[in-house]
């Protein structure tokens, strides 16, 4: 998939186009949000005794656009003005799975159309290592930063993060500091839509098993003699030629030319017998893109950060005038 830079580059302009109040930070924010289940994934794997190719499962459909629209609600909903904080994130969410499909992804995609359909969309135009990817990579090195930069100074609109404080008598509770006039019915609403977010994917397992996403049943197969097998960005070991799969087996790789050090792999082949695997074709990935992603998440904090310390400073300032 492409790194964060990547999408942040491209996405801030459309968005930009779209909707010209769009503020940097939630365009930022709204680059992620289809991210978030596979950084939670990795957490969970550390600390969750769960099964692996289940949390592979839960997490595909989580990324999902459907259950990206509920967080983007979720989280609109929050906002003094939810319509088009919403829209900026929808749109964002949208953009990123689009952007996702048009990477070459053996054994992955985007899912766009779930629950209706749960095929992978995914239109294969170039590898993470090539040229556009290289190219979106380097015009998100220079557009977001700069974008972030001009709407530090933004006067609100649907780029305004946060509600403006609102001054509340001394002697009544000061428990909209940080989420100015956002009514009761509006919170509960989002917390709803947030359980939501983590508990529909339960109910949408049949789905992602129907359609072998990720190839979710042939790994779950106790007879995979003969069947085909797809993997994204593995980790290959040149010492005994293997690749450790999402599900945590080692599979042996056979076949020839193949890589002589170790590798990020993404290949295609067919099971020999159920540890065993006869590779068809593999390429090699480069490791510029974690590094790329990183970056671009250091980005999107920053300029998270510096809204929420202006918002304490604007509070703190109003606090003192009374």
């Amino acid at each position: 998939m492409p790194n964060t830079l990547a999408h942040l580059g491209v996405q801030t302009l459309l968005t930009k186009a779209a909707i010209p109040q769009a503020n940097s930070k939630w365009i930022g924010l709204g680059c992620l949000l289809p991210d978030l289940p596979w950084i939670l994934q990795r957490l969970a794997r550390s600390f969750l005794p769960v099964d692996p190719i289940d949390l592979r499962i839960y997490t595909i459909i989580q990324s999902s656009l459907l259950l990206c629209l509920l967080l983007s609600a979720a989280m609109a909903l929050l906002t003094q003005k939810s319509r088009k904080v919403f829209l900026i994130l929808a749109l964002n969410s949208l953009l990123h799975l689009l952007l996702d499909a048009c990477q070459i992804k053996w054994a992955n995609g985007s899912l766009l159309l779930a629950p209706f359909s749960w095929e992978l969309t995914s239109f294969g135009w170039f590898w993470p290592e090539e040229w556009p990817s290289l190219l979106l990579t380097l015009f998100g090195l220079l557009v977001f930063p700069v974008a972030a930069w001009r709407d530090r100074v933004s006067p609100g609109g649907a780029g305004q993060s946060l509600p403006p404080y609102t001054v509340t008598p001394p002697c009544a509770e000061n428990k909209n500091r940080f989420f100015g006039k956002i009514s009761q019915n509006k919170r509960l609403l989002s917390a709803c839509l947030l359980l939501g977010y983590f508990l529909l994917p339960f109910f949408f397992f049949t789905g992602p098993v129907a359609a072998n996403n990720h190839y979710v049943t042939t790994l779950k197969s106790n007879q995979r003699r003969g069947m085909k097998i797809q993997f994204d960005r593995k980790s290959y070991r040149s010492s005994d030629q293997s690749i450790l799969s999402y599900n945590g087996e080692n599979f042996q790789l056979k076949g020839n030319k193949l890589p002589i050090q170790n590798s990020i792999l993404s290949l295609r082949g067919q099971f020999l017998d159920n540890h065993t695997l006869l590779i068809k074709d593999y390429h090699i990935h480069q490791r510029f893109r974690d590094i790329a992603s990183k970056i671009g998440i250091f980005f999107i904090g920053t300029a998270w950060l510096v809204a929420l310390w202006k918002k304490h400073s604007r509070i703190s300032e109003t606090m003192k005038q009374d």
